[in-house]
């Protein structure tokens, strides 16, 4: 309607100018908006540590005019303010967030936080405040251990400990705490004391104990805050007098001239050994002071201990006894006795699996002095299948096939004229050897691994696997392939028994199991 007027009244420039001027009064109307309030809050707070936070803020309407920063104010107390810890930042994220890592905090503190806002007019904190606390510092404990009682008598003993670290806070003082009772207390029992704590081993001598008496000890550490233990020993002081024991034990490794003995010292006794070891001589009763002994000198604990004896001579018997020398007196232990060999032994490993096995020299050959115990690819086997009763003494029983090719490189299954040549040397004629059944006189004894007999063959009945898959004999015979075939499905073997010195030749069925004694290629 107004337009309308103006187009009858007034010429068209003039009606050009008025439409202009109401139509930017119209867009400016448009445009303008009041002022919008700022508001802030606290949106969560994470990654509490000893002395830091993160937190996250957001601006939920940054207004107009713009936001100039954005932070945090945080105190022990609550409502904190600008004159308490601030932090800041312009920054803000997607859409209008903002994260700031806060640093320099105490340890297991409450903290108060508000987020505030700032623009040009105003600034603005969030309506609440959120609360956190700071993790505790973490501290270390002292380590320490109880290690060994050593020296004992009847009337003191060394602990031996080992601090291992020092701790948060450090420790102020260490030492050991004794007493009859089985958990000795530092607050209640005798201890000592060191006042200059340094990680490492250390030792104290207890004096004044009981004789015969059993104590129970552990070490001890102590800083401002706590009071720690090493581990529970035992220990047994002495009678007032008490004589040292000793004892044989296994003898292994006997060759033609030398022998491994073992020993061992039950009982130090005191007053405590001053000299112990092995003697042996020839005749019955050896004693300390011939030259033929070992000497390990002094020690004041139980344990076992080993000799090397290694100038024998060939094909003796030898009898042999361990000792201890105290101040006041020698003692030994009870006698054992042995064989050395008559021919030259020694000791061989199976590179396929690491087998030790023990050889003899008989005339110009090398045995094995042991039965073989290689796994082969199939058809062998353990006496009753049972490998933890019979694998160490008695080896494995194989078919004839199996057999030939189980011997490690170097070695071999010996022929039916190498058993001859063996037989030969142990006495049996030539005429004997060649023939079949049982042949010789008493050959057969000279294989066999008995006390006194220094041939050092040292067969044993391990009996054989018959071809229904049975066993049989063990304990009364002992058979042995060798690699030479006979007519038909057959092949020559050896045997002895508990009932007739001779060794017998003979063949049979090659799916047997019998024994494997290997022989040394000709160099």
């Amino acid at each position: 309607m107004i337009i309308s007027f103006f187009a009858r009244k007034i010429p068209g420039l003039l009606f050009f100018l008025c439409l202009n001027f109401l139509l930017f009064f119209s867009y400016t109307c448009v445009k303008v908006q009041p002022e919008r309030i700022l508001k802030v809050t606290v949106v969560d707070i994470y990654d509490t540590a000893e002395s830091s936070v993160k937190v996250i803020g957001e601006v939920i309407d940054i207004g107009n005019p713009p936001l100039r920063e954005c932070g945090f104010c945080l105190a022990e107390h609550s409502l904190p303010g600008f004159e308490d810890q601030v932090v800041r930042t312009t920054s803000l994220g997607m859409p209008d967030t903002f994260v700031i890592t806060i640093n320099g905090l105490e340890s297991g503190k409450k903290y108060y936080i508000r987020a505030y806002a700032k623009d040009q007019k105003q600034t603005v904190f969030s309506n609440s405040e959120r609360g956190f606390i700071t993790k505790p510092l973490r501290r270390h404990l002292p380590r320490i251990t109880t290690d060994s009682v050593t020296r004992i008598t009847d009337s003191s003993a060394v602990i031996y400990g080992h601090l291992l670290e020092k701790g948060d806070p450090v420790i102020t003082k260490y030492g050991i705490v004794w007493s009859e009772k089985n958990l000795p207390d530092y607050h209640q029992d005798l201890f000592s004391i060191s006042e200059q704590p340094d990680t490492g081993v250390f030792s104290f001598m207890v004096k004044s104990l009981n004789p015969g008496t059993r104590y129970y000890v552990r070490t001890w550490a102590m800083n401002s805050d706590t009071l720690i233990y090493g581990q529970i020993l035992s220990f047994k002081t002495l009678s007032p007098m008490s004589f040292p024991q000793v004892s044989m034990t296994e003898m292994v490794d006997i060759t033609h001239m030398s022998v491994i003995a073992g020993g061992k010292v039950i009982n130090p006794g005191h007053p405590p050994i001053m000299h112990y070891g092995h003697c042996w001589s020839v005749v019955s009763a050896p004693t300390a002071d011939l030259i033929t002994h070992t000497d390990y000198g002094e020690t004041d604990t139980p344990g076992e201990f080993i000799s090397t004896l290694d100038t024998l001579t060939p094909d003796t018997k030898y009898y042999i006894r361990a000792y201890a020398i105290t101040e006041k007196d020698t003692v030994y232990s009870s006698e054992k006795t042995f064989y050395t060999y008559k021919n030259e032994r020694s000791f061989m490993t199976d590179a396929r699996d690491g087998q030790r096995y023990a050889i003899v020299h008989l005339g110009d050959q090398w045995w094995m002095a042991e039965n073989l115990n290689f796994r082969s690819a199939d058809s062998c086997w353990y006496y009753n299948d049972d490998s933890l009763t019979y694998a160490k003494d008695h080896g494995r029983l194989y078919n004839y096939e199996s057999a030939r090719n189980a011997c490690p490189a170097g070695w071999h299954l010996p022929t039916d004229d190498e058993w001859k040549t063996l037989e030969t040397y142990l006495g049996m004629s030539q005429t004997e050897a060649d023939k079949d059944g049982y042949r010789g006189t008493e050959e057969g004894t000279f294989l066999l691994k008995t006390f006194g007999n220094t041939t050092g063959f040292d067969a044993v009945y391990s009996g054989y696997r018959n071809q229904d898959g049975k066993f049989y004999s063990l304990s009364s015979f002992a058979y042995f392939w060798t690699s030479s075939t006979y007519p038909g499905n057959y092949a020559w073997f050896r045997f002895i028994n508990n009932t007739d010195p001779r060794i017998n030749r003979n063949h049979i069925n090659i799916d047997q199991g019998f024994s494997v004694r290997c022989v040394m290629d000709a160099r």
